[in-house]
């Protein structure tokens, strides 16, 4: 898409993935000599192709740019997957909510970037400037926490890309999506609308995050086996027995993970942490005392270790 004002002055907007296809997400948009770059997802390939872990965009386009800024809307891997590839050519910073940004930065890591000073966190109706861009952050809804959309203020009128959404009138972690901020952009005026279409022709109303937690299920041991204290077993609702978000998390992951559940839970709210190496839970352990994580019950099955946590509220945002 391109908006021309005059002869010099035009307004790009280029998407290098996520169109028409499920993945890969990567939006481009260009005034004069800056590009600000919107997510940096990948796409998991089909059995066809064998032996590629991932796709990511093609990015000849942005060779010849000025990448002055990476803006990212939420953490699920078709959208933040690709940050390490895309890092390299973006000459500002990275930014994002404090989640997303606690899921990228292993990402950088991993692959030897430096993400010390690159990395800047945003919330909600804030608002960065990026050379003739002014991007303001909007809370929405979806399948994870700390998640937003973009108002792009540009010289010739107001972008508003969605990032994935859905409207969930009960969110786990409380944060409602700002239905009166898109109002008063739709009164004031938009030049365009990049919009989330996944499932948009169903015609049926969304589950909420809420209800989801009702099947989850325990499956721990064999029939009448029970884990003490805890719940029984198998067949056992984690809601009939926690009021708070659960997440089951991959031992190899979960020092690494604590800090993006720290931002993710509430204080008060269960964590449980299961398929734990029993030669790797020390390493566990300690990322989650860091992270303010209390460890109420420890349940081990063989080699395999199972923490029942609860989030702590930071001593630095207690009441006094």
């Amino acid at each position: 898409m391109k908006v021309r004002l005059s002869r010099d002055l035009m307004l790009e907007i280029v998407p290098l993935g996520g169109l028409g296809e499920f993945g890969m997400n990567m939006l481009a948009l260009t005034w004069g000599e800056t590009t600000v770059v919107v997510d940096a997802g990948v796409m998991f390939p089909d059995p066809e192709l064998l032996g590629v872990d991932r796709i990511i965009p093609d990015l000849t386009y942005l060779a010849s740019k000025r990448v002055a800024a990476l803006v990212l809307t939420h953490g699920h891997e078709d959208h933040i997957g690709a940050v390490p590839h895309v890092a390299p050519i973006v000459q500002g910073p990275i930014y994002g909510t404090p989640l997303t940004l606690a899921l990228v930065e292993p990402k950088l890591e991993e692959h030897g970037i430096d993400a010390d000073g690159r990395l800047v966190a945003v919330k909600p109706r804030q608002r960065v400037t990026v050379g003739p861009f002014e991007i303001e952050f909007i809370r929405v809804t979806h399948s994870m926490p700390d998640c937003v959309a973009l108002a792009i203020h540009t010289p010739a009128g107001v972008i508003v890309h969605t990032g994935d959404f859905k409207i969930d009138q009960t969110p786990i972690d409380g944060e409602h999506f700002d239905v009166h901020r898109f109002a008063e952009l739709g009164a004031a005026g938009v030049l365009a609308l990049d919009v989330d279409e996944v499932a948009v022709r169903a015609a049926t109303e969304n589950v909420a995050q809420n209800g989801l937690a009702a099947t989850v299920r325990v499956e721990w041991g064999t029939a009448g086996e029970e884990a003490p204290g805890l719940v029984p077993v198998p067949g056992h609702h984690f809601r009939d027995a926690f009021d708070g978000a659960l997440a089951n998390i991959i031992a190899r992951v979960i020092a690494e993970r604590a800090p993006a559940l720290a931002a993710a839970l509430r204080p008060g709210a269960w964590l449980v942490a299961s398929g734990i190496i029993a030669d790797r839970e020390a390493e566990a352990t300690e990322s989650l005392a860091a992270n303010d994580f209390r460890i109420e019950r420890r349940l081990t099955r063989g080699d395999w270790v199972t923490l029942l946590c609860r989030r702590l509220p930071r001593p630095d945002l207690a009441r006094t």
